[in-house]
This record gives C-alpha cells, sequence and structure tokens, in this order.
C-alpha cells in the first residue's frame, strides 16, 4: 500500500506523514518514508540526529532509468508506453541498497533532498528532485506487510505533475483556514482527474468551531486531528483519528496504480500527438 499525503504548506501535511508512519512502525509494519518535498521535514522528523548517508533521490534518474531498462536519452514515458516494462523495484535490489536508507527496524527512508544546484542555477525546477518517483512508485513491489507513506511537496506541485498514478490513496491534509480548505478542494478535482482515490483529514483542531468549518467545507472530513505540541505516535490525542485513518485507507485504497499510470502516459501521448 503506498499512501500519498498532500496538503497546503503549513496544513501538517509532513506532520500527518509522519504520525502515520509511526503508527505503522508501531504495528511491527516495514515502512519505506518517502520525503519528496525538498524541505525534508519526514526526513528530519523520523531520522532525528542520524545523518543521512545515502544519495538523494534526485540524482537517481540515470539509476531509475538503468534499473527498468531505458536508455539514458528515453523519458519516463518510454516505460509505459507503448508496452508495460515488466521489471520492478523490489525493496532487496541494489537501488534500494543504493539509495534508501535503513535507519532502525523497520524503517526505510527514501529522500528526495535538499535544493540542487541545477535548480538554484536555472538548469532545473524543483519539481525535478522528485521526478523519479513518476516511475517508481508504480513500479515498486509492495507486500502485504509493508507500507509506503509519501510526503509530498506542499500545494497543487505533488499532484499537478501526475506522481499521484503511483500512490494506492492520497490523504489530504486541512486546516480550519479558508487558504487550506481552498488548496484542499483543487487538490481533490486534481486527483479525481488522475483518478486516485483520497480521503480528506482536518488537522490543527482548537475548538468545536473548527470542527464545524471543516466538516461544512464540502471535502467530505470525517477524520479530525488535534492540534499537536509535539510529533509522536504516542500521544493519547492521535490514537483514534490514526486508527480511523487507517480504516479508511483500507476501505478505500485501490491496487491499480500501475494501470492508472500507463492511463495516465498514454493521455499524454495522445495530447502530444493532437
Amino acid at each position: 500500500m503506498i499512501i500519498t499525503v498532500l496538503g497546503k504548506g503549513g496544513s501538517g501535511k509532513s506532520t500527518i506523514a509522519t504520525l502515520l508512519a509511526q503508527y505503522f512502525l508501531n504495528k511491527k509494519t516495514g515502512v519505506l518514508a518517502v520525503d519528496a518535498d525538498h524541505n525534508m521535514d519526514l526526513t528530519y522528523n523520523l531520522m532525528g540526529d542520524k545523518e543521512y548517508t545515502k544519495p538523494y533521490l534526485s540524482d537517481s534518474v540515470a539509476d531509475v532509468k538503468k534499473h527498468i531498462g531505458l536508455a539514458p536519452y528515453q523519458t519516463y514515458q518510454d516505460a509505459f508506453v507503448p508496452e508495460v516494462v515488466v521489471k520492478r523495484f523490489r525493496w532487496s535490489d541494489s537501488f534500494f541498497e543504493t539509495y534508501v536508507e535503513h535507519p532502525q527496524e523497520n524503517l526505510w527512508m527514501l529522500s528526495a533532498g535538499p535544493q540542487t544546484n541545477n535548480v538554484l542555477y536555472g538548469q532545473a525546477c524543483s519539481h525535478s528532485m522528485a521526478s523519479p518517483l513518476k516511475i517508481f512508485l508504480p513500479l515498486l513491489d509492495v507486500q502485504a506487510e509493508q507500507v509506503v507513506c509519501v510526503d509530498e511537496k506542499a500545494g497543487l506541485d505533488g499532484v499537478s505533475t501526475g506522481i499521484v498514478t503511483g500512490a494506492t490513496i492520497g490523504v489530504v491534509v486541512c486546516e480550519p483556514k479558508l487558504h487550506s480548505i481552498k488548496t484542499a478542494q483543487e487538490i481533490v478535482k486534481l486527483l479525481n482527474f488522475y483518478e486516485t482515490p483520497y480521503i480528506c483529514v482536518g488537522n490543527k483542531i482548537h475548538s468545536e468551531e473548527d470542527k464545524t468549518v471543516l466538516i461544512q467545507s464540502g471535502l467530505g472530513i470525517e477524520i479530525l486531528f488535534p492540534a499537536l505540541l509535539s510529533i509522536t505516535a504516542q500521544d493519547k490525542t492521535v490514537e483514534q483519528p490514526l486508527a480511523e485513518l487507517h480504516q479508511k485507507i483500507l476501505t478505500s485504497h485501490k491496487t491499480d496504480q500501475l494501470e492508472r499510470t500507463v492511463k495516465k502516459f498514454k493521455r499524454n501521448n495522445e495530447f502530444e500527438l493532437m
């Protein structure tokens, strides 16, 4: 199961992604935490004082292509159109050994990393740092005892690039503020466009008024997280909403991310030919 967490900057997206990762770790589930945001909040939250020693995902484009049999000059689209590449990414293969940190038992960490010189000097946009996920996620072999938690870039960036087709479900985080609600509504529109299932959750609840604002937002929010002073899945105040979110994910997610990704690239190809 691949869970992608999305939301406006400041909505608590990284906090919910961290709580979810900790929740599954407490259940002795193998967790691959993917930090697609160059702020690297998820990386810092889960690794603490441990040093991230592996190359960043932003440096993996050539190896991602090589792993699935693409030539350096080929595009990601060539991996799915006209034929689907059958080679998968597995947690035991050399790509994981090279790029995935293993800071503790049952936890693996893959980070896009901070801004690169290519971004700073105008040779690429920051989207490119997480772009290998367009191939990696839909071709990742995830077993029943494993969960992938992706902390996406803030706002619409993580959805508009189409990376979300590689997720089995999206979790849209929204706080009781107008701009956060508006952003969540736009994210939902894009998730519908990419046919990716989603759940909207409320965050930073201080009062009954906050609950009312989110429930009346039109986002179908049923799960509400309190405002937290610290990020820990041991906090009793988050046990219930995390358990509710887990159950909602189990009943809402779909495992056809490869099919959705193929459809996306075929649609992109047809658009280019118009």
